[in-house]
């Protein structure tokens, strides 16, 4: 498996927001690669540098949220 603690935080922020705009999208063609997105939101709410995101500046556990709630909101 991928060792995405290791990457950065701002990788980490874009990792999760293509996997978000996927989803959205419908664009996942593949089930399996969801099988990342925890492992992503996980190693993202660990890091507790500020990131910059979409929504201005947020640290991990903070953007992580903000990423489920939208993807909550998807209909």
């Amino acid at each position: 498996m991928l060792e995405v603690h290791h990457l950065p935080g701002p990788l980490l922020v874009e990792l999760a927001s293509e996997f978000v705009s996927a989803i959205r999208e419908d664009r996942l063609v593949n089930g399996k690669s969801l099988e990342l997105l925890p492992v992503i939101l996980t190693a993202l709410a660990t890091k507790k540098e500020v990131l910059t995101c979409g929504k201005g500046d947020l640290n991990g556990e903070e953007y992580k949220r903000q990423l489920i709630d939208s993807l909550c909101s998807v209909r």
